[in-house]
């Protein structure tokens, strides 16, 4: 019970928490761009800086539940939309593509032992739960991985809102100053760089609960 404890916080603060703080960091920067400030990030840690403990716990208790609603999001349009159903990272997140033939074949071989029918990708869901149940220390280490592109994965929406709506912003409502454009191009930035880790860290997920499930 101690461990799964430990597992949610660590879920709750990278996957949540954090992803939470980055939408209410970047909403404040954007409306006062919007409103013409061109000191808009020091505006923001002045703020942050004024503030209670009280009130710091709220935005932190607030952070929280915005990261939940972004986390679903995200999950379905980059989870469901884009690798489930764009064919080049669904075959390169695909059991066969992490195995090598040889233990490809081992793994369909115990899959059709354990659950008696043959593996198909939406069968993905038996493994994580059986190698949960029989290799909890394996699950643990996978259950990192999962934390960090789960991060990932929302801070990948986070930051393409953010590109988008301080575009417009640049377009329609701020005048042009060098903060605004280094805002567009770190977002930018980071929206490729947390798409890279979210790919890269499912992929490791998924490689060890899979070597995992072929443990004896």
């Amino acid at each position: 019970m101690k461990n799964f404890d430990i597992k949610i916080t660590l879920y709750d603060f990278f996957g949540y928490i954090l992803p939470g703080f980055a939408i209410i960091c970047f909403s404040f920067i954007a409306i006062e761009h919007s409103n013409g400030n061109s000191n808009a990030i020091s505006q923001f840690f002045y703020v942050l800086k004024s503030q209670s403990i009280t009130i710091i716990l709220f935005i932190t208790w607030f952070a929280y539940w915005i990261g939940h609603a972004f986390s679903s999001i995200s999950s379905y349009l980059l989870g469901k939309l884009l690798i489930e159903n764009v064919k080049f990272f669904t075959e390169k997140v695909s059991i066969k593509s992490i195995l090598s033939d040889q233990l490809y074949l081992k793994f369909q071989s115990k899959f059709e032992e354990e659950f008696g029918s043959h593996y198909t990708e939406k069968d993905y869901r038996y493994i994580v739960c059986y190698v949960e149940s029989s290799h909890p220390a394996v699950y643990s280490t996978a259950f990192v991985f999962l934390t960090f592109y789960g991060m990932a994965r929302s801070s990948c929406l986070v930051m393409s809102i953010g590109f988008i709506w301080e575009f417009i912003n640049f377009l329609f409502f701020s005048p042009v100053n060098v903060e605004l454009i280094f805002f567009l191009i770190i977002q930018l930035f980071l929206f490729l760089v947390f798409f890279y880790e979210y790919y890269r860290f499912l992929i490791y997920f998924r490689s060890e609960v899979v070597n995992g499930f072929l443990l004896k």
